[in-house]
């Protein structure tokens, strides 16, 4: 997407988890093939909150924001017993992933449309799967949490906060 929306001639930001390199690599290739600015910001999806820091880093580094695009999904250790047949399913795997998907998601979307108002709006967009819509063994967990994020764009979708 970061690529994509450069291609157009769109300056880029876009977050990340762990490594800081390729995100650098990513930084330069996007800049010196399309011409335009890209910046990345590190981005702990477990703790959503963080998104203000990013957005105060962001706004030293750009005048406005345009789009919104969540994409964010957690697997590995932190999903254990969230990653399972329904009945395995665990409080704390089902706590980490709503985290990662829907907290995250309603504190980046808030702190985007902040700044889309102050300049006329802009698009919010999440991605999701297709496991919330036909049987995926073992995704009950990931797939009730991207049932409500879509929910929230159906809900927020053209209406003033």
């Amino acid at each position: 997407m970061v690529y994509e929306f450069a291609s157009k001639g769109c300056d880029v930001a876009f977050t990340y988890a762990s490594n800081e390199d390729i995100a650098k690599e990513i930084i330069a290739d996007v800049e010196s093939k399309y011409g335009v600015k890209s910046r990345a910001y590190k981005l702990n999806i477990m703790e959503p909150l963080t998104y203000k820091d990013v957005y105060k880093e962001f706004d030293e580094d750009f005048d406005r924001l345009d789009f919104f695009i969540s994409n964010a999904i957690i697997s590995g250790r932190a999903v254990v017993g969230g990653f399972a047949p329904f009945m395995r399913l665990k409080p704390k795997g089902l706590g980490n992933i709503y985290t990662a998907t829907v907290e995250a998601f309603v504190v980046g979307a808030q702190e985007a449309a902040k700044r889309m108002e102050l300049t006329g709006g802009g698009s919010i967009i999440s991605m999701s799967s297709t496991g919330n819509l036909v049987y995926t063994p073992n995704y009950a967990g990931h797939a009730t949490n991207k049932a409500a994020v879509e929910n929230y764009g159906k809900i927020c979708s053209g209406r003033t906060w």
